[in-house]
């Protein structure tokens, strides 16, 4: 897909294979690569969570919860990475519509799924969305001093990371849906079990 719109756009194939920018200064860009380190952990464990649990309680209000997280912050990595709502604003999106949208998609999460948050440790996810929107405010001020800018929105964004992979964490089935799992007693069906043999090759 990539390649073809890229060639339909007249565009150099070549450079979808461009090597990441490289500094010789290790310090370049370093927090910014380590949030987005921290951004994937709720993402895999998340993803994880959902097929162990699908697995396991298949019909467990739970299963739809942590797919939800898991596609949320999905979402949220690839914005970071891929940095979306930028090409969105060149594309001549306002920004406050851009940010309007992902507004609406974040609080949609939360009232679809505000009973499932109740039983998490949500106020540390407030918290996180608090720093979230602190982070946008000082994106949108440009301030003309590059490091305190710098200080006041990168620093909350790796608070961000932080205070979401734990909240995550705490909103695992074992955590806050201890129902979700089979008892410690009982013995737990494997993933690997629960494939036919006939689909690994064996007879």
């Amino acid at each position: 897909m990539a390649i073809g719109f890229s060639l339909f756009f007249g565009l150099k194939v070549s450079d979808l294979f461009f090597d990441p920018y490289f500094s010789p200064h290790p310090n370049i860009a370093f927090l910014t690569r380590t949030f987005q380190i921290l951004c994937s952990v709720p993402v895999v464990v998340c993803a994880f969570t959902y097929g162990l649990a699908k697995t396991l309680q298949p019909r467990h209000p739970a299963t739809k919860f942590i797919l939800c997280s898991a596609l949320l912050t999905g979402g949220f990595l690839l914005n970071e990475i891929y940095r979306i709502h930028i090409y969105m604003i060149r594309l001549g999106i306002p920004k406050l519509g851009v940010c309007l949208l992902y507004a609406v998609v974040l609080f949609s999460y939360g009232w679809v799924f505000q009973r499932e948050l109740k039983e998490t440790p949500y106020q540390i996810l407030l918290a996180g969305v608090a720093l979230l929107f602190w982070a946008i405010a000082i994106d949108s001020l440009h301030l003309k001093n590059k490091i305190l800018a710098s200080l006041l929105e990168g620093v909350p964004k790796l608070y961000i990371a932080i205070l979401n992979d734990y909240t995550r964490y705490q909103a695992l089935p074992g955590n806050a849906y201890p129902e979700a799992l089979p008892p410690l007693s009982q013995p737990r069906q494997s993933l690997w079990t629960s494939v036919p043999r006939q689909s690994l090759g064996t007879s």
